[in-house]
């Protein structure tokens, strides 16, 4: 069996387990960089592209892109799996949910309030809040 449908087979067959909020980047030893996504879409996930290096970036939020002089190339979906290799970008997803639950606290406390989440500013979600908790 070939790697892309060992780890495509690993993250379906977790998927049914997974409670909680986890994404995770793993580079393997054959240079292939793998990045996903939690089946509930809890935490974020993005994927940049650094023109100067011709590199892709896989980040938790799209601040540290902007950090490193990268742009947003898109956020990865919930139960979204991607993998970069020398040959190239793959997608996949490794189930499909029909309703997602997103963590208050990625706007309250992870995530840099210069960032955006799922195309929402966070700067704005927090101003927001602080708005409907003074009323």
């Amino acid at each position: 069996m070939k790697y892309e449908k060992d780890g495509l087979h690993a993250f379906k067959s977790l998927n049914p387990q997974q409670n909680g909020s986890l994404s995770i980047v793993i580079l393997m030893v054959n240079r292939e960089l793998i990045g996903t996504r939690d089946g509930g879409g809890f935490r974020s996930l993005c994927l940049g592209w650094h023109e100067k290096t011709g590199s892709y970036i896989i980040s938790s939020e799209r601040y540290a892109l902007k950090i490193l002089g990268a742009k947003l190339f898109r956020d990865i979906y919930p139960c979204g799996m991607i993998k970069i290799e020398e040959k190239g970008l793959e997608n996949q997803r490794f189930s499909v949910k029909e309703k997602y639950a997103y963590c208050p606290f990625e706007y309250i406390y992870f995530v840099s309030t210069s960032s955006d989440i799922e195309g929402v500013n966070v700067y704005y979600v927090r101003k927001t809040i602080g708005k409907l908790l003074a009323e």
